[in-house]
């Protein structure tokens, strides 16, 4: 279908058509008059009526919810209480415009709401909109939706809530500990003892805390709003757009080439489709031969085309070929009763009756795939919440394992300092051992010596002197190594804390979805999961690449650092007991041995500073693990706010589901009562009409 001009223009309206009097407005022809003074062409007057009943006709939830439907469409109705639903829109247009010149016609079909997920079959029409011939070309457009879509929102308390929680996110504070330092203060810097030492770490504030933990007791209520505005992305629309949610019974109405039900049920296009695609959107008007075909047809060959093509076009939908066939048989009966001749009438009745038993077995076909409709979306959407919850499971896994693990951490640096603790507590009795030694040895000229037993302890003092000096080099190498350890691991530490609300934050977004009737299927939450993914992936490298490697090496060298100290001390010992025996046998001077003791205090004496000024951080640490613990904790709590979401929107859409389901019955029960009438009357009408004819025979009998 080649295409036409190219309308690119807003509706053309005033302020004055769409403000109107109740008095002038409940009246079609007065209310047409009024909008159309003054205006020329077709596009004039069609936008001044589009405007006027976008802006003034607001949707009939009452109607739409109730379980029987709604009746025929009445217009001095619509116009009294300014309501209606999709097929009340469509009706108005149509009486306006043909009361104004305008060629224009309600179209019905299929449109995909918030519960249509692509490649979901579609087993009846649930949409009604119109299309319209403005100077010899056709558009499509929609009425209903131009007046305002209906949305889920939270209620005015609810959303108070809602955004008080967003104003106030976590909130932590540097908390300040004093660590009890050692009795006695082993450093050179006399004034060292008298300054306290503190740890650093972040702590949620207190009334924030209290605050978050009240607001999200709260569970927020969502309720379905329609706001009446106008908007202009259903009008005059592009067919190609509009076809990607819109789908009309029969296609030619569509104004785009051949489609089949498959490729409107499985269009991507709908998934990846944003609403600002509408707005900025080609609007093309088209020459459309069947549609001006169809106009020339009269009522029966206008049903007999619609049901030949919506049966071509979606053989599952049986709600409009029953409309069409019980239409053709009241036309077929009312045929009949033209026609004198009993052969010809005769055969028009059966046809009619005819018919009526196919509008019948479609009925009950309509109810076979109601059922089928109502089981398929059913347990979609139980797949849905499943699916949910076998991801936040997985998370919820991830997130307890990875607070054990903060926890087998936590462990090991209060392991690390209770070995420290000790550790401490060996070089003071150690330095009093090294200070109880005796420097005052002297030489012994009774003592003999013999020329083996000088080398054997020579070689004894050269041998533990040589492993006091390594050991000092490792000494030192581990205290470098291990300081730069503690450090990375308490930076990354505290980058981890801080970036902690931040990732599991996404879990808010997803659950405020849901808030609104959004699911698993759909674009806007698959974006944000795959986000959390991504999260989840580079948060395990970070924790395992800046806290967990650092803190399992901590703790090893920390355990490779006390060894080593304690065999220092053991091999300087010995080699002070073998300088003593070497100034007893007058081989050393007693001055070295006495500056030999004083090394081994003050290396005693800086080891134990050393822990004065690096113990305390170990405290500080487990401070921040401990913290990590509680905001894991804090995650774990997000997910289940967002799996009772979900539980909600599962209740909310079955029983979605189920109104409708109980909706079409009782519109199959009452189109069952109105066909089985229609039946009755037609079986009525044969048979009055075959008992006259035999009486009229019976009565030229008698007169023969």
């Amino acid at each position: 279908m080649a295409k036409g001009q190219n309308t690119t223009m807003l509706p053309q309206y005033s302020k004055a058509d769409i403000h109107l009097s109740r008095a002038i407005a409940k009246n079609p022809g007065t209310l047409a008059r009024r909008l159309t003074a003054g205006k020329s062409s077709e596009k004039e007057k069609f936008d001044a009526i589009f405007a006027w009943v976008a802006s003034n006709i607001r949707y009939n939830f009452a109607a739409y919810f109730s379980s029987g439907g709604s009746g025929m469409p009445r217009v001095k109705q619509i116009l009294k209480y300014r309501s209606g639903i999709c097929v009340d829109y469509a009706h108005l247009m149509d009486t306006l415009c043909s009361l104004s010149g305008i060629t224009n016609v309600s179209v019905s079909g299929y449109a995909k709401d918030e519960i249509f997920d692509v490649n979901d079959s579609l087993y009846l029409d649930n949409h009604a909109w119109n299309a319209v011939k403005l100077d010899g070309l056709w558009y499509v457009y929609d009425v209903t939706w131009a007046s305002g879509q209906p949305e889920y929102r939270f209620t005015k308390f609810s959303n108070f809530i809602y955004k008080l929680y967003l104003r106030h996110p976590p909130k932590y504070k540097v908390k300040k500990v004093i660590v009890r330092k050692f009795f006695i203060s082993y450093c050179d810097d006399p004034d060292q003892w008298k300054v306290p030492d503190t740890v650093t770490y972040y702590k949620q504030r207190f009334w924030n805390r209290l605050l978050l933990s009240r607001l999200q007791k709260f569970r927020p209520k969502v309720k379905r709003y329609s706001t009446q505005k106008l908007d202009t992305a259903f009008y005059l629309c592009n067919p190609e757009t509009f076809a990607v949610t819109h789908f009309p019974d029969d296609p030619v109405w569509s104004l785009v080439s051949e489609k089949t039900v498959r490729d409107f049920e499985g269009d991507s296009a709908y998934y990846h489709f944003h609403d600002s695609l509408y707005k900025v959107q080609q609007r093309y008007g088209r020459p459309c031969g069947g549609c001006d075909a169809f106009l020339g047809y009269d009522e029966l060959n206008k049903s007999i085309t619609l049901r030949k093509e919506s049966l071509k076009f979606n053989r599952r939908n049986r709600f409009v070929t029953m409309d069409c066939e019980y239409t053709i048989g009241k036309l077929k009966l009312a045929e009949s009763r033209n026609f004198d001749d009993s052969l010809a009438k005769v055969t028009l009745i059966d046809t009619a009756l005819a018919w009526h038993e196919r509008a019948k077995g479609s009925l009950y076909q309509s109810f076979l795939n109601i059922e089928q409709d109502y089981y398929l979306q059913r347990s979609k959407n139980g797949k849905k919440a499943d699916l949910l919850y076998e991801e936040n499971n997985a998370y919820s896994r991830f997130v307890m394992g990875e607070k054990f693990n903060i926890k087998v951490q936590a462990k090991s640096v209060k392991d690390l300092q209770r070995k420290t603790n000790m550790t401490v507590r060996g070089l003071v009795r150690r330095l009093g051992r090294a200070k109880g030694l005796s420097d005052q040895e002297v030489p012994n000229n009774k003592v003999k010596n013999t020329p083996i037993k000088l080398r054997e302890l020579n070689a004894k003092q050269r041998y533990f002197d040589s492993l006091v000096g390594v050991c000092d080099y490792r000494i030192d190498s581990l205290r470098e190594v291990f300081a730069v350890a503690l450090s990375g691991l308490s930076t990354g530490l505290k980058d981890k804390l801080l970036e902690h609300d931040s990732v599991f934050s996404l879990f808010k977004a997803s659950t405020r979805l849901r808030y609104y009737m959004r699911d698993n299927y759909k674009k806007d939450v698959v974006e944000l999961r795959k986000k959390i993914e991504r999260s989840k992936s580079r948060y395990m490298n970070d924790l395992e690449l800046n806290v967990y490697g650092p803190s399992a090496k901590c703790a090893e060298l920390g355990e490779l650092l006390f060894n080593m100290l304690f065999q220092r001390n053991d091999y300087e010992e010995e080699s002070f007991k073998i300088r003593s025996e070497l100034v007893r046998r007058s081989q050393a001077e007693p001055s070295g041995l006495s500056a030999y003791k004083k090394r081994m205090i003050d290396k005693n004496r800086s080891d134990l500073c050393w822990f004065e000024r690096n113990a305390p951080k170990l405290e500080g640490l487990f401070r921040m693990f401990e913290q990590f613990t509680a905001r894991q904790g804090n995650a774990l709590g997000l997910i289940r706010i967002e799996n009772g979401v979900e539980a909600k929107r599962e209740r909310y859409v079955n029983k979605e589901l189920g109104r409708r389901k109980k909706k079409y019955r009782s519109i199959i029960l009452h189109n069952t009562k109105v066909v089985n009438y229609g039946l009755r009357l037609t079986r009525k009408e044969k048979r009055i009409f075959l008992k006259k004819l035999r009486d009229e025979r019976r009565e030229a009998a008698r007169n023969k």
